[in-house]
């Protein structure tokens, strides 16, 4: 299901939360450089993405704070490769995705971060 931001004004587009995710995706790809990633780390990240509290908010500031957001998805996704190459492979799997998650978030002082680690879904 696609869900749009809000009703638009005359100046204000519309932003659906599937087009944040892809933004997403697309910046984490950026991050992780020249490392795979299996289906499972994307879908994590998708998960994070999309079960945040502020996911309607995410989608409503989405025209003002895309970039700070995109950026520390790329980070996501460099903490992610950092982690993956340390212990010698060549992909990124979900608990990489997870780590890096939690580190960036917690580090992380964008409008969109909270303070504390986060709770992934699906992890316990």
């Amino acid at each position: 299901m696609v869900e749009a931001a809000s009703i638009p004004g005359p100046s204000q587009p519309i932003y659906m939360l599937a087009d944040v995710i892809n933004q997403s995706m697309v910046a984490f790809g950026q991050g992780t450089d020249y490392l795979r990633v299996n289906h499972r780390a994307c879908r994590r990240l998708a998960t994070f993405m999309t079960n945040t509290n502020d996911r309607h908010r995410l989608t409503e500031v989405w025209q003002d704070q895309a970039v700070q957001v995109l950026e520390r998805v790329r980070m996501i996704g460099r903490v992610a490769a950092a982690i993956a190459t340390e212990v010698g492979r060549t992909f990124i799997n979900e608990d990489d995705v997870h780590q890096a998650i939690t580190r960036v978030t917690f580090a992380s002082k964008t409008g969109m971060c909270d303070d504390a680690p986060v709770q992934v879904a699906g992890t316990p």
